[in-house]
């Protein structure tokens, strides 16, 4: 938590790594200059580190009383929950504590009558370049894009040509013009290329929806969009986790018809005006149209988790967390231009707005405004303490702005519900995540990538600072320290949350930071001297043909995973998946009647069939208290609805906790009340009515399978797989809706495909907790390998292959939680000494509880063999 640690860490590096390059610098500044300026900077960095440390100290670690007290109301239990008060009070702290020390390292230096300006100005280029090397050294993800693209011999033809290019660029016979026109043809190339990126692979429609990656992200920032187009209202009929967004985008969702492709296309069109509203506000800062495309070029893979592992859209980052913030950046350059009490009341709306839209980011922008409507001004000569009066003028109507836009959005709310909105609501996720505790990680120790980002706002802080009151005005430098404070602010979601993807959606601040340090030290000390301007343009280069290597490295990954969603949703044909789940509910479903939905896609199906739910709160994935789920079964419960779909592994005869524990929790009353009378086409919703309402239709809660008997299912061409004796099995032809106990016997007959995807799926019943079993091929698709779950830990065998285009009998035996292996008669796993915990999720066979882990193969034949299981010879 030690951000000024991490100054002194750089500047001793670029001491070291760059001593040769600062000489010439050092040479405009006196020793006596020199001597202080280190004192001043010396003493920040101490009284930040000593401070970060005793707080550190004081704040007592949570004790196992107060996370057992936390984790109460929580439904996934005391292991999610990991308070970590010593982080956040030394994050705080730190934050009040900067500015003040820097304010008075400044004025302890005027009164030497040294400056501080000039040697923080012509040594930002080495400050710049030591946070850039820390962001290699720490950060795994450019390492190994960087390595990726090193092995490549077009990245070396790129580097070659960029150097070639930006050195003829810099002879003396080519006219200024030529110059500013290839750099805004590279410009305007990597701003096009950002854009069509940001848009071809976050959108998906009904028949494209199975192909997400991670469906839990997408109904978590989802649900309040499909429930308030489809005529809710946010803190009435919604408990949003992530702000009353929904609210802003209802009325396009509903232009463009209700559906996942409305929700999703606006969420892009959103993001979309984020990323180019970015890029218009850093030409603010970053005047020089090369760097300015490097940074395009660098927030490329930043604003698109595809490149850095994941197909995740996450929307709840970006566009929520982002758009109001980078939009910010534009209001606080209208601002500086004309700091007038009119403005300051605009500029307090826009805060306003954004805390609508997203109270943790909307908080952040408030505050970072706040201090600019103060400090405006700062770094103009005779600017004092003088003119409060007219500052706190400005100050209050920027207050006033933000409390009326909120006062007239809840207003408006309530005339919508009839119904005045909860604001306590507002703020349950905060409690939950940032009071609770829940789902925190720690923070990575010193040096760590966080820290190099705190170096970079510590910097531009510090440049403000010693420029304060000294003139001329320097409206960017400014506008610099509150995007300091902006990205000093939303680094409060990585404090909480410290995974390295979350600090990857909060980096586009800082990056801008960096490049804004680079562009200064371009403009100030290397553009005047011919040679430095030769060797900085020439780096430069280096770096733009190596951004461009990194982006493009990963274009085919990003174009094939474009063409799957596309393909399926422009030819989609008959419905399958969750298309053909929305023609169920569709027709079963009744106009007026009522219905609730609490599944895995519940968001989609929403959204596609135009239904809203019958129930107020949050969506299935966002309930995580025991309250909040106890208080949404109760009103099903209490008041029966005309339709309740559920998923499958909350429901089935042995069915298991899944993700909502808190509908396992309810099932025997749920059974009491209602008769499950269908299964979806895929297999995975249960369609339950009241039982007043079942008529002649059978009850499938009745139908279990009892231990001892033998499900024997054959492969039927039109039929599927078919049960012998007996009836057509209750999921789909991958989807058994039994459990496999301590005791049972498993054969399948098949032939599977030469080409696999990733961790492809033989048969599961392992779902996350660390019970049951899988069998499943490994990361290339190659070899096999079976994963026995023990309560505590998942424990995988040896690799072990299966010829393909071959047929193969697969015996799977327990007895007692000893489980044997056997592929055409060989034993290939057997661990007397393991025993399985069995899992509470139903058998799955050839695919996964979520998608993209199907198995390309051909089964003949199935037989489960239920209790005194047969053993092997």
């Amino acid at each position: 938590m030690d951000f000024l640690g991490a100054v002194i860490y750089l500047r001793e590096h670029s001491a070291v790594n760059c001593a040769a390059a600062c000489r010439p610098v050092m040479n405009h500044v006196s020793n006596d200059q020199r001597s202080v300026t280190l004192l001043a900077v010396v003493a920040v960095s101490l009284s930040l580190i000593l401070l970060g440390y005793f707080v550190f100290w004081l704040v007592p670690p949570a004790s196992p009383a107060e996370i057992a007290r936390n984790a109460q109301d929580i439904l996934a239990g005391p292991r999610v929950v990991q308070p970590e008060p010593q982080e956040k009070a030394t994050y705080f702290t730190l934050l009040l504590a900067l500015v003040p020390l820097l304010f008075v390292a400044t004025a302890a230096a005027r009164r030497f009558r040294r400056p501080l300006g000039p040697l923080i100005e012509r040594s930002a280029v080495l400050v710049a370049v030591a946070i850039g090397a820390t962001l290699l050294a720490c950060d795994l993800f450019w390492e190994r894009q960087i390595a990726a693209a090193s092995q490549s011999w077009s990245t070396w033809v790129l580097t070659g040509g960029a150097v070639i290019l930006a050195t003829a660029l810099a002879l003396p016979r080519v006219a200024p013009p030529v110059r500013r026109a290839v750099a805004r043809v590279i410009l305007g190339a990597a701003l096009v290329a950002g854009a069509v990126i940001t848009v071809c692979w976050r959108i998906f429609d009904v028949h494209s929806v199975d192909a997400m990656k991670n469906i839990g992200h997408f109904e978590a920032v989802a649900y309040s969009v499909a429930q308030i187009s489809n005529g809710g209202t946010c803190l009435v009929d919604v408990i949003p986790q992530y702000g009353c967004y929904g609210e802003f985008m209802a009325p396009l969702v509903r232009a463009l018809g209700v559906s996942t492709l409305a929700i999703t296309l606006v969420f892009t069109v959103f993001q979309l005006i984020a990323f180019v509203g970015l890029v218009i506000a850093a030409r603010r800062l970053v005047k020089e149209p090369l760097i300015l495309a490097l940074l395009v070029l660098m927030l490329v893979p930043v604003t698109n988790r595809i490149w850095y592992g994941t197909d995740d859209q996450f929307f709840q980052g970006m566009p929520v967390r982002m758009l109001f913030p980078a939009l910010s950046l534009l209001v606080a350059r209208a601002w500086l231009d004309s700091p007038t009490a009119r403005r300051a009341f605009l500029v307090g709306a826009f805060g306003g707005l954004a805390t609508m839209w997203n109270l943790d980011t909307g908080a952040v922008v408030v505050t970072a405004l706040a201090g600019l409507v103060w400090f405006a001004g700062c770094t103009a000569s005779g600017w004092r303490w003088t003119d409060v009066a007219e500052r706190v003028g400005r100050l209050a109507a920027c207050g006033a702005g933000v409390a009326i836009v909120i006062a007239v959005a809840l207003a408006v709310l309530r005339w919508k519900a009839s119904a005045w909105p909860s604001v306590t609501d507002y703020l349950l996720f905060q409690q939950v995540f940032f009071g609770l505790g829940a789902y925190s990680l720690p923070m990575s120790p010193f040096p760590a990538l966080w820290s190099a980002f705190a170096g970079a706002a510590v910097v531009a802080l510090g440049l403000m600072a010693a420029r304060f009151g000294e003139g001329p005005a320097d409206r960017d430098l400014e506008l610099m320290g509150f995007l300091a404070v902006l990205a000093l602010g939303l680094m409060s979601y990585h404090v909480g949350r410290s995974h390295w993807h979350t600090l990857a959606l909060v980096s586009w601040p800082f990056l801008l930071l960096i490049l804004a340090l680079l562009d200064r030290a371009w403009r100030t000390v290397l553009k005047p001297a011919r040679g430095a301007r030769l060797l900085g343009q020439a780096a430069l280069a280096v770096a733009l043909a190596w951004a461009i290597a990194i982006v493009v490295q990963e274009l085919p990954k990003v174009a094939e995973r474009t063409a799957e969603q596309w393909a399926r949703w422009s030819a989609p044909g008959v419905a399958r998946g969750h298309a053909a789940d929305v023609e169920y509910v569709r027709a079963a479903v009744p106009a007026g009647e009522s219905v609730v939905i609490v599944a895995r896609r519940q968001t989609a199906l929403f959204a596609d069939t135009g239904l809203r739910s019958a129930i107020t709160g949050m969506s299935w994935i966002e309930t995580l208290r025991k309250s909040d789920g106890a208080r949404q079964a109760a009103q099903f419960l209490d008041k029966p609805v005309d339709h309740l779909l559920l998923d499958a592994t909350q429901c089935c005869p042995f069915g298991g906790p899944g993700w909502s524990t808190w509908v396992y929790d309810a099932m025997p009353a749920i059974r009491e009340k209602y008769a499950m009378i269908a299964w979806t086409p895929t297999g995975t919703l249960a369609h339950l009515v009241p039982r007043a309402r079942k008529g002649p239709r059978r009850d499938l809660f009745e139908e279990q399978i009892d231990p001892g008997s033998e499900v024997h299912a054959v492969w039927d061409k039109m039929r599927g797989f078919v049960l012998v004796p007996g009836s057509r099995p209750l999921g789909d032809q991958r989807r058994w809706w039994f459990r496999l106990d301590r005791d049972f016997h498993v054969e399948i007959r098949f032939s599977m495909a030469a080409q696999q995807v990733r961790h492809a799926v033989l048969l599961s019943t392992y779902s996350g907790s660390p019970h049951g079993l899988a069998v499943e091929m490994d990361a290339i698709g190659r070899d096999a390998n079976i994963w026995i779950g023990t309560g505590e830990a998942m424990h995988g065998s040896p690799p072990f292959r299966i010829e393909p285009d071959v047929q193969h009998v697969l015996v799977l035996t327990s007895r007692d939680g000893r489980v044997r292996l056997l592929l055409d008669g060989r034993i290939v796993f057997d661990a007397p000494n393991l025993e399985m915990k069995p899992s509470a999720n139903p058998v799955v066979l050839g695919a996964w509880y979520g998608p993209g882990r199907d198995m390309t193969w051909t089964v003949s034949e199935v037989r489960f063999t239920f209790g005194d299981a047969p053993q092997p010879p």
